[in-house]
């Protein structure tokens, strides 16, 4: 049988990850908007997000750039691209002759 002190410390680790996983789950969702948007309705914002107009309004007043507008419209700034090492043409050339080996093999 579990001892009473271990149900207390199993939820507040399961909450305290679930805390950690849900920022970053509306973090990801803000870039996403932040990707596909010019401008949003703070409304459809918080349907995104999952959180009130409230929350959606804080939320986007915390986005570096973010402007509101009109009282009830967001102005979001699309993230910088990520952007890799350039490949040579000849890195590509033998990264898909690799890859095509790996097919016929």
């Amino acid at each position: 049988m579990h001892s009473k002190a271990f149900i207390p410390d199993f939820v507040a680790n399961s909450l305290n990850k679930i805390m950690l996983y849900a920022g970053q789950v509306r973090s990801r969702a803000l870039e996403l908007v932040g990707s596909a948007y010019s401008s949003i309705n703070i409304e459809d914002l918080a349907k995104h997000l999952g959180e009130t107009p409230a929350q959606a309004l804080a939320s986007a007043a915390s986005q570096p750039g973010w402007q509101l507008a009109d009282g009830n419209m967001v102005l979001p700034i699309k993230p910088a691209p990520l952007t890799g090492p350039a490949l040579t043409s000849e890195d590509q050339l033998e990264k898909l002759t690799q890859f095509v080996s790996f097919l016929e093999n």
